[in-house]
Protein backbone atom coordinates (compact mmCIF):
# COMPACT_ATOMS: atom_id res chain seq x y z
CA UNK A 1 0.00 0.00 0.00
CA UNK A 2 1.28 3.46 -0.89
CA UNK A 3 0.74 6.31 1.58
CA UNK A 4 1.38 9.99 2.08
CA UNK A 5 1.67 12.11 5.17
CA UNK A 6 0.65 15.70 4.65
CA UNK A 7 0.12 18.86 6.66
CA UNK A 8 -3.63 19.33 7.07
CA UNK A 9 -3.29 23.09 7.41
CA UNK A 10 -1.24 23.79 4.28
CA UNK A 11 -1.55 20.62 2.21
CA UNK A 12 2.23 20.22 1.99
CA UNK A 13 3.26 16.63 1.38
CA UNK A 14 5.77 15.83 4.10
CA UNK A 15 6.67 12.28 3.13
CA UNK A 16 5.38 9.39 1.09
CA UNK A 17 6.18 5.75 0.98
CA UNK A 18 5.08 2.20 0.54
CA UNK A 19 4.19 -0.43 3.11
CA UNK A 20 4.05 -4.17 2.77
CA UNK A 21 0.79 -5.42 1.30
CA UNK A 22 -1.57 -5.47 4.24
CA UNK A 23 -5.32 -5.45 4.55
CA UNK A 24 -5.67 -2.55 6.95
CA UNK A 25 -3.74 0.56 7.85
CA UNK A 26 -4.38 2.86 10.77
CA UNK A 27 -5.14 6.32 9.44
CA UNK A 28 -3.64 8.90 11.78
CA UNK A 29 -5.50 12.18 12.02
CA UNK A 30 -4.32 14.84 14.46
CA UNK A 31 -4.40 18.63 14.46
CA UNK A 32 -1.63 19.12 11.94
CA UNK A 33 -0.90 15.92 10.02
CA UNK A 34 -2.89 13.29 8.19
CA UNK A 35 -1.81 9.92 6.81
CA UNK A 36 -3.88 8.66 3.91
CA UNK A 37 -3.85 5.93 1.28
CA UNK A 38 -2.19 7.24 -1.88
CA UNK A 39 -2.75 5.89 -5.39
CA UNK A 40 0.26 7.70 -6.90
CA UNK A 41 3.92 6.61 -6.91
CA UNK A 42 6.97 8.77 -6.25
CA UNK A 43 5.75 11.70 -4.20
CA UNK A 44 8.59 13.14 -2.17
CA UNK A 45 9.03 16.01 0.23
CA UNK A 46 10.06 19.28 -1.43
CA UNK A 47 9.12 17.88 -4.80
CA UNK A 48 6.63 20.64 -5.53
CA UNK A 49 3.64 18.40 -4.83
CA UNK A 50 0.79 19.29 -2.52
CA UNK A 51 -2.67 17.97 -1.74
CA UNK A 52 -5.74 19.99 -2.54
CA UNK A 53 -7.35 19.87 0.88
CA UNK A 54 -10.88 19.94 -0.50
CA UNK A 55 -10.62 17.40 -3.31
CA UNK A 56 -7.65 15.40 -1.93
CA UNK A 57 -6.10 15.58 -5.41
CA UNK A 58 -2.36 16.00 -5.76
CA UNK A 59 -1.15 19.30 -7.20
CA UNK A 60 2.28 19.39 -8.83
CA UNK A 61 3.98 22.82 -8.80
CA UNK A 62 7.07 21.49 -10.56
CA UNK A 63 10.72 21.65 -9.63
CA UNK A 64 12.11 24.35 -7.39
CA UNK A 65 13.24 27.41 -9.38
CA UNK A 66 16.80 28.63 -8.92
CA UNK A 67 17.17 31.15 -6.14
CA UNK A 68 15.68 31.27 -2.67
CA UNK A 69 12.12 29.92 -2.83
CA UNK A 70 9.70 28.34 -0.38
CA UNK A 71 7.05 25.86 -1.37
CA UNK A 72 3.57 26.91 -0.27
CA UNK A 73 0.10 25.74 -1.11
CA UNK A 74 0.09 28.47 -3.78
CA UNK A 75 3.27 27.17 -5.41
CA UNK A 76 6.88 28.28 -5.28
CA UNK A 77 7.15 31.71 -3.62
CA UNK A 78 10.33 33.76 -3.59
CA UNK A 79 11.64 34.19 -0.03
CA UNK A 80 12.85 37.79 -0.26
CA UNK A 81 14.20 37.93 3.31
CA UNK A 82 16.23 34.73 2.91
CA UNK A 83 17.47 35.92 -0.48
CA UNK A 84 18.49 39.26 1.07
CA UNK A 85 20.49 37.46 3.78
CA UNK A 86 22.17 35.21 1.21
CA UNK A 87 23.05 38.10 -1.13
CA UNK A 88 24.35 40.18 1.78
CA UNK A 89 26.59 37.32 2.93
CA UNK A 90 27.97 36.91 -0.60
CA UNK A 91 28.56 40.66 -0.97
CA UNK A 92 30.31 40.92 2.39
CA UNK A 93 32.50 37.94 1.51
CA UNK A 94 33.52 39.57 -1.78
CA UNK A 95 34.04 42.91 -0.03
CA UNK A 96 36.21 41.31 2.65
CA UNK A 97 38.34 39.59 0.01
CA UNK A 98 38.84 42.93 -1.79
CA UNK A 99 39.80 44.59 1.48
CA UNK A 100 42.30 41.82 2.21
CA UNK A 101 43.80 42.17 -1.27
CA UNK A 102 44.34 45.88 -0.65
CA UNK A 103 45.70 45.62 2.89
CA UNK A 104 49.17 46.35 1.52
CA UNK A 105 48.06 49.95 0.84
CA UNK A 106 47.03 50.65 4.41
CA UNK A 107 50.28 51.45 6.18
CA UNK A 108 52.81 54.27 6.39
CA UNK A 109 55.39 52.64 4.15
CA UNK A 110 52.72 52.35 1.42
CA UNK A 111 52.00 56.05 1.77
CA UNK A 112 55.68 56.77 1.15
CA UNK A 113 55.85 54.38 -1.85
CA UNK A 114 52.53 55.42 -3.44
CA UNK A 115 52.66 59.15 -2.78
CA UNK A 116 49.92 61.21 -1.17
CA UNK A 117 47.49 61.24 -4.12
CA UNK A 118 47.50 57.53 -4.92
CA UNK A 119 47.58 56.62 -1.23
CA UNK A 120 44.42 58.71 -0.69
CA UNK A 121 42.72 57.02 -3.66
CA UNK A 122 43.38 53.63 -2.02
CA UNK A 123 42.08 54.89 1.32
CA UNK A 124 38.90 56.17 -0.39
CA UNK A 125 38.49 52.84 -2.21
CA UNK A 126 38.83 50.87 1.03
CA UNK A 127 36.35 53.16 2.81
CA UNK A 128 33.87 52.75 -0.05
CA UNK A 129 34.18 48.97 0.35
CA UNK A 130 33.49 49.24 4.07
CA UNK A 131 30.46 51.46 3.34
CA UNK A 132 28.84 49.05 0.85
CA UNK A 133 26.19 47.78 3.33
CA UNK A 134 24.96 51.37 3.78
CA UNK A 135 23.99 51.66 0.11
CA UNK A 136 20.22 52.08 -0.22
CA UNK A 137 19.80 49.14 -2.61
CA UNK A 138 22.18 46.77 -0.74
CA UNK A 139 22.36 43.81 -1.28
CA UNK A 140 20.11 43.57 -4.36
CA UNK A 141 21.99 46.15 -6.39
CA UNK A 142 25.50 47.20 -5.39
CA UNK A 143 27.68 49.93 -6.84
CA UNK A 144 31.19 48.56 -6.37
CA UNK A 145 34.04 51.06 -6.07
CA UNK A 146 36.73 51.00 -8.74
CA UNK A 147 40.16 49.87 -7.65
CA UNK A 148 42.81 52.60 -8.07
CA UNK A 149 45.54 52.04 -10.64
Amino acid sequence: MKFIIYNKITGEILISGKTAEIDTIVIKDDEEMMIVDCPIDDIYRNSGKWINLETKEIIDFGDKPSGVYDLTNLGWVKNVEAEKVSLAQDARSTRNALLSESDWTDNLSSKNRLGDTLYQKWQDYRQALRDLPQQESFPFSIVWPIKPE
